[in-house]
């Protein structure tokens, strides 16, 4: 049974995309199941975080794009660039697992080449990501698509090729308001439309939040009534928490270094605990 194949995408940055990519990816691995982050975005933001080797020579994601599915599982099954484990990240393994590597591997981006791809109009590119993304999710139980911040061919291949999909933003209604969210939704459609018919509407989670502030709090009542059920149940408050769990390369609930670090590490975690239930 092919595993789930999950876009983490809005066209802005800023959202907490890559921070929501990782730690879903670590709470997919405490459940005991294989997880694959593949990083679309040209930044390599994820691709850092989890450890891309200095001088990596190996599969990138431009690949995924590149090659055809012939020439992509002819590579796989001649043990060609095998996929990255994580290394060196914190969280609840379950006991009969050594090591995150174990369950978590991801595909970073290589800069310049997902610039190029982003860029591009090759229709081609579209149907060979769908092809071996679901070719690589035979392999895994789920699959994270860390995305780029603009609407261009790796978000629409992603939404293609996903099973279900993550919005993240944040409380300003310039960077995340209605006209933003109406663009999303408009490469959300044509993606439906043209090539992925049972993609459901997007979970939608609301991060960084400050909730004193009177902008937040209407944008929070806007969210809510736009988003409705599809809207998560709590939304990720803004703290230095989530920071230090980066510094630190743990899940933001596994070892606090604080009390403070503990209480938000277990609310982040609710929140994390929705996200993964409405996707699987």
């Amino acid at each position: 049974m092919a595993g789930k194949i999950t876009n983490i995408g809005f066209q802005k940055g800023g959202v907490n995309k890559t921070t929501l990519a990782v730690q879903l990816g670590l709470y997919t691995a405490e459940q005991n199941k294989t997880v694959l982050i593949i990083d679309g975005d040209a930044q390599e933001d994820s691709s850092r975080l989890l450890g891309k080797p200095d001088n990596y020579d190996g599969l990138c994601s431009d690949s995924l794009f590149t090659m055809s599915p012939e020439e992509f599982q002819a590579s796989w099954e001649r043990g060609e660039r095998p996929i990255l484990p994580v290394r060196n990240w914190g969280c609840r393994l379950p006991e009969d697992v050594e090591s995150i590597g174990e369950l978590m591997h991801f595909v970073p981006a290589s800069a310049g080449a997902m610039a190029n791809i982003n860029e591009s109009k090759d229709k081609s590119y579209v149907s060979n990501f769908k092809a071996n993304v679901a070719f690589l999710a035979t392999q895994y139980d789920h699959l994270y698509v860390d995305t780029p911040p603009q609407l261009g061919l790796v978000q629409y291949a992603s939404l293609c090729a996903c099973t279900s999909t993550v919005m993240p933003l944040i409380c300003d209604f310039d960077t995340c308001g209605k006209d933003k969210v109406t663009k999303y939704f408009a490469l959300y459609n044509a993606a439906k439309k043209l090539h992925n018919p049972q993609l459901k509407l997007p979970v939608v989670v609301l991060s960084s939040v400050d909730a004193r502030g009177k902008i937040v709090k209407r944008f929070i009542d806007w969210a809510r009534a736009s988003f409705k059920t599809n809207l998560t149940n709590k939304y990720i408050e803004y703290s230095t928490a989530l920071n230090n769990a980066k510094d630190e390369r743990r899940a933001i609930w596994f070892k606090p270094a604080s009390g403070n670090d503990r209480t938000k590490g277990a609310a982040y975690r609710r929140v994390i605990t929705d996200i993964y239930e409405r996707l699987v």
